[in-house]
């Protein structure tokens, strides 16, 4: 049996040529571990925030290297540590699991943190809408709920999350107002079937939600971009409105004045991801929810690009770039 396996070693902090095939040892599972053979390994910001170490304090030291990327992935389990009973070997599973080093062949991971796969899903689908499509569920379902005639705002209108949102809320009844930061980039947020877009790079997002909404703003805005931006996207909250920031892509958030909450009663909440799934049975119920709104036709995962894992860099490149609408994904 072979023991080594393909892996993309961070060699040091930086662009995205610090990213480096290597081949390593095979890891073995321990107790309550499983071995995963990926078939896919997702590609995500979250990536590009911890190659360049980005919420590193002024001062502080960097990240110790080299370090394995990648949270997110899909793949058979091939071999089973002591006392696991949760999957079998030849099981195929997904995972979104911080630290779960799955840019290479092999990941071990906890078995309690493993989501089966339906049959009737394929391997790049799972891989492409697990983090994205639980953290759509998230958003539509657990600040204020979506419903017929809700009124959201979804900026970045083409990013994984996006397209997962603006279909999905739709199918829900809502009107749903994306934005764009290019006219190229329309046609893709109106067929994912955005009532009104918004091209940020010429129009005005808060004015221009005055006029959709006759003034009254949005109940729920969904912000992925962050940055300076954020501004426009809290002034366009109606009454009662509610702003989610859950993405950065746009730069850290500015200084925020909690007083500028009390006009129109409006509430700016936090997301992080992993506090929505801190139990295997909270993990399988909202996975479960994504596959149904996949096998319903509410969201279609939109797959931007496919690389050999060997070309990671390519892959973080490409992640950074503002013309790429939907998911990469690492093929080992």
């Amino acid at each position: 049996m072979n023991t080594t396996m393909q892996a993309i070693h961070v060699t040091q902090i930086g662009r995205p040529e610090v990213l480096t095939p290597v081949t390593i040892l095979r890891p073995t599972p321990k107790a309550r571990e499983a071995l995963i053979k990926l078939t896919y390994s997702s590609v995500n910001f979250n990536d590009f925030m911890e190659r360049t170490d980005y919420f590193r304090h002024e001062g502080d030291q960097l990240r110790e290297v080299p370090f394995i990327l990648g949270n997110e992935g899909v793949g058979v389990v091939e071999e089973l540590g002591a006392d696991v009973y949760q999957v079998k070997v030849g099981d195929r599973v997904g995972f979104v699991m911080h630290g779960a080093q799955s840019y290479a062949e092999y990941a071990t991971l906890p078995a309690e943190r493993l989501i089966p796969i339906p049959q009737d899903v394929p391997d790049d689908v799972a891989a492409s809408m697990l983090v994205t499509g639980m953290t759509t569920q998230i958003l539509l379902h657990e600040y204020r709920p979506v419903e017929s005639g809700t009124t959201v705002l979804i900026t970045a209108g083409t990013s994984g999350i996006g397209t997962l949102l603006i279909k999905w809320a739709s199918k829900l009844g809502a009107t749903t107002i994306a934005t764009v930061s290019s006219a190229t980039k329309i046609p893709v947020v109106r067929d994912y079937g955005a009532a009104h877009i918004i091209d940020v790079s010429t129009q005005n997002l808060t004015e221009e939600v005055k006029l959709i909404t006759n003034g009254k703003g949005v109940e729920l805005a969904l912000d992925a971009v962050g940055g300076e931006g954020f501004e426009k996207v809290f002034n366009s909250l109606g009454v009662r409105g509610v702003a989610v920031p859950y993405g950065i892509v746009g730069g850290k958030y500015s200084p925020f004045d909690l007083l500028s909450l009390v006009d129109r009663s409006r509430i700016v909440a936090g997301l992080l991801f992993f506090d929505f799934v801190r139990t295997r049975e909270e993990l399988l119920r909202r996975a479960e929810a994504v596959f149904d709104a996949y096998r319903k036709g509410w969201i279609e995962p939109q797959i931007a690009n496919i690389l050999p894992l060997s070309q990671a860099a390519e892959a973080h490149r490409l992640l950074e770039a503002k013309s790429r609408i939907g998911k990469l994904l690492l093929k080992p």
